[in-house]
């Protein structure tokens, strides 16, 4: 099997991620259910880290043999993705390669390898009936750990849920294939894969800047494709920090995406009124901007100081202040509700 995401340039590599994360077969981007007609095979090569800054490093990361080649003898399981229940283990050949049969047509795959040296690499594939092929490496690994953190933590899973991740893990991987993103300043280098907390910790920068970027476009542009994603990375981004997973339900969101296409503004004196009313305890307006302060520094896109606008506002009634949990909301249809009486009059 030739390895082709690694011998073409970066935005034929992305496309092809991208193909891996939405299922076998092409489409499914939606993330919508997919029927179980029939059975699916699936099979891959696992692959090193690549080899990259200090020996002591690479040798850590990978062990011998290390610099993107083939991991032969690698412990490979594949895991149901919404409970991760384990679907089937094995080994892969002296190639690098893995196959698992009968496996159910429909399902999202998590595909997790242990290399000998202890570092966990993954890919997510959603199955569809035949043949399907997902190579497991580092950039499948960040694509997965970014769907992770779009749903706020671990499973259960709704259908809901994988069909954010399918949207987010995707713009993250269109982000960096666009913008060659950087890792906090790390040079362009990928995380130590030895090390999860690091690969969490560069997934997470990740989904922050393509969300802070797809904020910052549906805010320059207001047209409906980018204000649809930004509602999607939104959520996404707000999922990642707050891990009781305050969830945006579909008819939320829609509200959500038409009020940044209006650009509808939202004033501290509303969400103040709001959220006394909905927590039962005096909020005032200097709380209300301190709130809007605090989220807008970890979501806001690029529109700082500019007026509050709906995605402040969520933002700032899904994470509080920072300094407490007094100005949070709870659950699903508090935020519903809130957003609702937000817009009231707004035309949103």
């Amino acid at each position: 099997m030739m390895r082709t995401h690694r011998m073409v340039g970066m935005a034929l590599g992305a496309a092809l991620l991208a193909l891996l994360l939405a299922g076998c077969g092409g489409g499914g981007g939606s993330g919508s259910a997919l029927p179980n007609a029939g059975t699916a095979s699936l099979s891959g090569m696992v692959y090193q880290p690549a080899a990259v800054g200090p020996a002591e490093l690479v040798a850590a990361a990978a062990g011998p043999g290390a610099g993107g080649e083939p991991a032969a003898n690698c412990p490979v399981e594949a895991l149901r993705e919404r409970d991760r229940t384990q679907l089937r283990t094995g080994v892969t050949d002296a190639r690098g390669q893995y196959r698992f049969e009968g496996l159910a047509s429909g399902e999202s795959v998590l595909v997790r390898a242990r290399l000998r040296s202890g570092v966990q690499l993954m890919a997510q594939i959603r199955l569809r009936a035949g043949e399907c092929e997902a190579d497991v490496d580092e950039d499948t690994t960040l694509a997965a750990v970014c769907r992770r953190l779009a749903n706020g933590g671990e499973p259960p899973l709704t259908q809901e849920d994988l069909a954010l991740a399918d949207e987010a893990a995707q713009a993250c991987t269109r982000f960096q294939a666009r913008n060659r993103y950087r890792y906090g300043g790390r040079e362009g280098r990928g995380p130590n894969f030895a090390d999860e907390a690091a690969v969490e910790a560069a997934a997470g920068e990740l989904l922050a800047a393509a969300a802070d970027n797809a904020l910052a476009l549906a805010r320059q542009t207001r047209a409906q494709a980018d204000c649809e994603q930004a509602a999607i990375m939104l959520q996404a981004r707000l999922n990642q920090l707050n891990r009781e997973r305050l969830r945006v339900d579909g008819e939320t969101r829609a509200r959500i995406e038409l009020a940044l296409r209006l650009g509808t503004e939202i004033a501290p004196e509303r969400i103040a009124a709001t959220l006394t009313r909905m927590l039962g305890q005096e909020v005032t307006p200097e709380q209300a901007r301190r709130a809007l302060n605090y989220a807008h520094g970890l979501v806001g896109g690029e529109s700082a100081g500019e007026a509050p606008d709906i995605c402040d506002a969520v933002a700032c009634v899904c994470l509080g202040d920072g300094t407490g949990d007094q100005l949070r909301l709870r659950t699903r249809e508090q935020l519903r509700t809130c957003v609702s009486d937000l817009l009231a009059g707004s035309g949103a």
